[in-house]
C-alpha cells in the first residue's frame, strides 16, 4: 500500500502537463499511473497543477548569532520558501582562503541550518584562495561541487586565482560560481540614492563577464554566472560565446531584474530596492526579457533586511532583498510554463542534485501544488522581513500544498511546523 496517492491533478512531466496519479511511498515517488490505487492517504488535486518541488540555488540565510546579515535564518527562510513552492535551497559557506577554513566554515554552516524545514546544500566560497587543488578536494569531500568566488568587494579574488580555479574546473567535477563585476569601475563617490545603479554601471558586469568567458574558453573550464542583471550581457554572450552558453558557461538570473528597473531609485522607497548588482534601466530589463531563452536557471539571491536596516547613506546600506516565497509567481506571470524547468530540473542538473528536480519514480517525493488565480496584488509577508519589494505586484498562481520527501510541509496554505527538519544534500556533478 502506498503512503500517499495524489489524484486528478495536472502533473508536470518531461516538459508538459499530463493528468496522472502520483503514488508516494517511503519518501519517494514510487509510481506514476492512470489508476487510483489504495493508499493510507488520498489527496484529490482536482483543478490544480503539480510541480516538482522548486529549487533555489542562491540564498543567503542568517548565520547563527549574526545581526546585520539577512533577517531570515534557516527556519524563517524555509517557511518563506515553502510558501513559494520551494523544497530545496543552496546557501553559501564563509569565504575560505585555505583548506582548513573550508572544513571549518562547512561545519559552522551545517550547524546554522539545523532548523531548516527544507532540504539544503552549500556552495563552498573562496576568497583569495592559497591552495586551490587542496581546497577543491576538501569542498568535494563535503559534497560541495560548486565554488563561489567574487571579483568585487574586499574579499574578491584576482585574475590569477580565478584562472587557477577555472583550470581546476576543467575536470568537470567542480564548477566555479562567480559574482562578476569589474571592481575598478565601481564609483563610490556617487552617494545619491537616485544614482545607486550608476555606482555599479552596466559596464561593470559586461566587461567582467566578457573577460571571464574568454578565460573559460581558454581553460575549458566550467563556469556559472550568478544573478546576471543586464540584457546586454546576455546578448554579448549570445553573439561572442554561443558555443559556451548553456554548456560550459551557464547563466542564472533573478526575478527582480525582470520585474523592476532602476526608476525605483527615484521613489520614496528607493532604499528598499538596493541590491548588488543593482536594478538596471528599462531598456536593459526589456533586453533581458528578450533574451530570456539563454538563462538556464532562476534563483532569488534571497538576502532581506528590515526597513530600519535600510535607512542610511547608499554606501552604508546592506544590499539585498527577499525573494523566497514570491519568485515563481512573479516569473510565471511573465513567462508562463517556460519558467518551470529553470526552477526545477535545470537547477538539479547544473548543481548536481541527483534525487530532485523532476517527478519520476525513484526520486524524492518533493511536490508543489498550485492553483491558477485571477490576477491579484501581493498583500502578505512570507518570511521574517517587515516588507517585500513584491508587495502590490500581481500574482496569478497560489501554492496550496507542498510535500518534501513524502511529508506534507504545507496543507491548504498552512505550514506544518511539526514536520521533521530538512536534510543536508551531498551533491555531485557526475552525470549532471
Amino acid at each position: 500500500m502506498f503512503d500517499t496517492v495524489i489524484t486528478n491533478g495536472s502533473v508536470w512531466l518531461r516538459g508538459r502537463w499530463e493528468y496522472k496519479t502520483l503514488c508516494v511511498k517511503n519518501g519517494v515517488v514510487d509510481d506514476i499511473t492512470d489508476a487510483c490505487p489504495a493508499a493510507k492517504e488520498t489527496f484529490d488535486a482536482r483543478g490544480r497543477h503539480i510541480l516538482p518541488g522548486l529549487i533555489d540555488s542562491h540564498v543567503h540565510l542568517r548565520p547563527t548569532g549574526a545581526i546585520n546579515i539577512s533577517c531570515d535564518d534557516f527556519h524563517s527562510g524555509s517557511v518563506a520558501a515553502i510558501r513559494g513552492g520551494v523544497t530545496t535551497v543552496i546557501d553559501f559557506t564563509g569565504e575560505a582562503s585555505g583548506p582548513d577554513e573550508v572544513d571549518a566554515f562547512f561545519d559552522r554552516r551545517l550547524n546554522d541550518a539545523k532548523n531548516s524545514l527544507v532540504d539544503f546544500g552549500f556552495h563552498s566560497s573562496y576568497a583569495k584562495p592559497e591552495n586551490v587543488p587542496e581546497m577543491a578536494k576538501r569542498s568535494l569531500a563535503h559534497g560541495m561541487p560548486t565554488v563561489k568566488m567574487y571579483t568585487t568587494y574586499s574579499f574578491s579574488s584576482d585574475d590569477r586565482q580565478l584562472l587557477e580555479m577555472l583550470k581546476r574546473s576543467a575536470d568537470r567535477d567542480i564548477m566555479l560560481n562567480c559574482h562578476a563585476e569589474n571592481d575598478y569601475l565601481v564609483d563610490p563617490e556617487l552617494n545619491d540614492i537616485e544614482l545607486f545603479s550608476a555606482r555599479r554601471p552596466e559596464l561593470c558586469e559586461l566587461s567582467e563577464v566578457a573577460k571571464l568567458a574568454e578565460m573559460t574558453a581558454y581553460t575549458g573550464g566550467l563556469f556559472y554566472l550568478v544573478h546576471v542583471s543586464c540584457g546586454d550581457t546576455v546578448a554579448m554572450l549570445e553573439k561572442r560565446f554561443s558555443d559556451l552558453l548553456g554548456f560550459s558557461f551557464i547563466l542564472e538570473s533573478c526575478p527582480h531584474y525582470f520585474t523592476f528597473n532602476d526608476s525605483v531609485y527615484r521613489s520614496p522607497d528607493a532604499r528598499l530596492f538596493t541590491m548588488t548588482p543593482p536594478l538596471r534601466s528599462a531598456v536593459q530589463r526589456e533586453t533581458l526579457i528578450k533574451n530570456f531563452d539563454s538563462v538556464s536557471t532562476l534563483s532569488t539571491d534571497h538576502c532581506p533586511f528590515h526597513r530600519a536596516q535600510k535607512n542610511g547613506a547608499p554606501d552604508e546600506l546592506p544590499t539585498g532583498i527577499g525573494g523566497l516565497g514570491y519568485a515563481f509567481a512573479q516569473m510565471y506571470r511573465l513567462f508562463g510554463d517556460s519558467v518551470i524547468d529553470r526552477f526545477t530540473v535545470n537547477q538539479a542538473k547544473v548543481h548536481g542534485i541527483q534525487s530532485k528536480g523532476e517527478i519520476a519514480p525513484g526520486l524524492d517525493a518533493d511536490i508543489a501544488v498550485f492553483e491558477k488565480t485571477p490576477p491579484a496584488p501581493v498583500t502578505d509577508l512570507r518570511g521574517a522581513c517587515d516588507y517585500s519589494v513584491y508587495s502590490g505586484c500581481e500574482e496569478t498562481v497560489r501554492f496550496t500544498h507542498v510535500m518534501r520527501r513524502g511529508e506534507w510541509m504545507m496543507r491548504d496554505g498552512i505550514i506544518n511546523e511539526s514536520a521533521g527538519n530538512g536534510r543536508y544534500l551531498y551533491r555531485s556533478l557526475a552525470n549532471s
